[in-house]
């Protein structure tokens, strides 16, 4: 009996190791955040099919939001400080809003597609310096 046990328990860690390192090569579970895209002047003016949030704005950072929790909040903490380098600082800008978008992101040097309706870019105005 006391066997049995110990297999059982080799085999259950084996099973759930394998599940973590299996996780940590998905994508939803690690990704980057992409590189600031400044809008081009064309971009910031209204029209047609245009977002509100677009109109007048300075660019987009675009995240992945599907996955655990912790690594999501961490990739939109990441979208925040890129957003922030590009305008000089964290009191130097201002989100527009937040859209669905075909976000794409890197793990491992390999760009990948987020999937579903997971995509975000979170759309800001740098504020004009003093």
């Amino acid at each position: 009996m006391k066997r049995q046990i110990s297999h059982a328990t080799t085999l259950a860690v084996l099973v759930l190791a394998l599940g973590g390192c299996a996780s940590t090569l998905n994508p939803i579970f690690n990704s980057s955040v992409s590189a600031p895209r400044l809008y081009a002047a064309h971009e910031k003016q209204g029209g047609f099919g245009v977002p509100p949030q677009m109109v007048g704005a300075t660019g987009e950072v675009r995240y992945c939001q599907a996955g655990v929790p912790q690594l999501v909040q961490e990739r939109q903490q990441q979208a925040y400080a890129a957003i922030a380098k590009v305008c000089g600082g964290t009191d130097r800008y201002a989100i527009r809003g937040e859209l669905m978008s075909d976000a794409t992101g890197s793990m491992f040097g390999v760009n990948f597609k987020c999937v579903g309706n997971a995509g975000r870019a979170i759309v800001f105005k740098c504020k004009d310096k003093p």
